[in-house]
C-alpha cells in the first residue's frame, strides 16, 4: 500500500504543510515496506500535479491539511482518502495514521461541509443528491481505516515504530496488535 504526505521538508523529521496548495514537498510511502521511495517538489501553485502524482502512484491515502476544491475533487474522485495531519511532523501524523487517530477531510476548503453537508456515501439522510453541490467522497468512513486495531491497541503503540520489510498488511496488524500484549 502507498500513501502520500504533503511536507515541509524532504523528510519524515518536518511539519505536516498547513494546506495541501502550500505543501513544497510530496512524500511517497510504501507502507508494507516502511520507507519514502520517492519526494517531489512543488510544480505548481495549486499542487494539481501533486494530486494528479498521488493518483499515478496509485496512493490509497493521503495526509495533508487542508484542501482546495480542485485538488480535493481530483483526488475524491479517484477514491483516495484523505486524512488531516496538519500541525503535526510527518513521521507522528503517518503513526497516528497507523493508529486510525487522523481525521477524515470530508470536504475542501469552502465547500458544502456539515451545515451543507455532501451527499457522500456516508451520508445517511435520504435526500436527493444535487450534484451541483455535493463533493464525491467515494469511500465509506469504516474503509477509510487503514489498519484493523481497536483504540487499546492502537494507544499501546510505540511512538517510535519499526517494521521489518516485505510485510504484508494482516502481518503488520498482527505486529500491531503484539504491543498490547507485552504490556
Amino acid at each position: 500500500m502507498k500513501i502520500a504526505v504533503c511536507c515541509e521538508t524532504e523528510d519524515a523529521g518536518g511539519l505536516v504543510a498547513k494546506n495541501f496548495a502550500s505543501a513544497p514537498f510530496l512524500l511517497m510511502i510504501d507502507v508494507e515496506k516502511n520507507v519514502i521511495y520517492h519526494v517531489y517538489g512543488k510544480q505548481d501553485p495549486e499542487n494539481l500535479v501533486f494530486a494528479d502524482k498521488i493518483i499515478a502512484e496509485n496512493c490509497e491515502a493521503i495526509i495533508c491539511g487542508p484542501l482546495e476544491r480542485k485538488p480535493f475533487e481530483r483526488l475524491a474522485g479517484a477514491g483516495i482518502s484523505r486524512f488531516d495531519g496538519s500541525g503535526h511532523k510527518a513521521q507522528r501524523a503517518f503513526i497516528r495514521f497507523l493508529r486510525n487517530q487522523l481525521p477524515l477531510i470530508r470536504d475542501y476548503i469552502g465547500g458544502p461541509g456539515a451545515v451543507g453537508h455532501s451527499h457522500d456515501l456516508s451520508c445517511g439522510c435520504d435526500e436527493e443528491s444535487d450534484e451541483k453541490t455535493s463533493a464525491p467522497v467515494l469511500r465509506k468512513e469504516a474503509e477509510d481505516h487503514l489498519f484493523l486495531v481497536t483504540e487499546e491497541e492502537a494507544a499501546a503503540l510505540p511512538d517510535e515504530l519499526e517494521l521489518p520489510d516485505g510485510l504484508r498488511r494482516e502481518e503488520i496488524e498482527e505486529i500491531l496488535r503484539s504491543y498490547t500484549t507485552k504490556s
